[in-house]
């Protein structure tokens, strides 16, 4: 049986559309302090697709879950393009994160029908959370296939996993 971990802080950001920033890591108070995870989502899909929904889930229990309606072009472009999702602390162990993405096409002129288009990203990913060590997890959705692949090859998701100690 999986050991939960503790989830510390959900931020589910608006704003403008930034550059990747580091995350602001706090120094650890004491060594002996329990594992800690970050997780950050990216957006790097190009200017075909409008991200509607982000989410995601730590051993199946939901985690962060921010969305913007079909209509809410406002919302839509106040949306961060990078957001810290989780800092937990907890139980060390492999632990299952899912991300699920919802993207609509975007397109004008005589493009504008690509706007009835919509595509979802699921996607799952074990992480390893050790104790004595912190583990960041660096979600990205991006376009794969390049400019001549069909749109609904396009959208990914990529995982990568850094440790720091404590």
């Amino acid at each position: 049986m999986k050991a939960a971990l503790g989830v510390a802080l959900l931020v589910a950001a608006c704003g403008p559309p930034s550059s990747r920033p580091a995350i602001a890591l706090p120094p650890p108070a004491h060594p002996e302090l329990e594992p800690e995870l970050f997780v950050r989502f990216t957006d790097r899909m190009g200017g075909s697709f409008a991200l509607l929904r982000v989410s995601f889930t730590l051993d199946g229990r939901p985690v962060f879950d921010r969305s913007c309606g079909e209509v809410d072009d406002a919302c839509r472009a106040g949306m961060k393009r990078t957001v810290d999702v989780l800092h937990a602390r907890g139980a060390p162990g492999t632990h299952t994160l899912a991300a699920r993405v919802d993207l609509r096409g975007e397109g004008a002129g005589v493009f504008s029908y690509i706007r009835a288009y919509h595509f979802r990203i699921d996607s799952t990913h074990a992480v390893a959370v050790e104790r004595g060590r912190r583990t960041l997890v660096d979600a990205t959705a991006w376009e794969s296939g390049g400019p001549t692949a069909p749109l609904e090859q396009r959208p990914a998701m990529a995982w990568n996993d850094r440790f720091d100690d404590l």
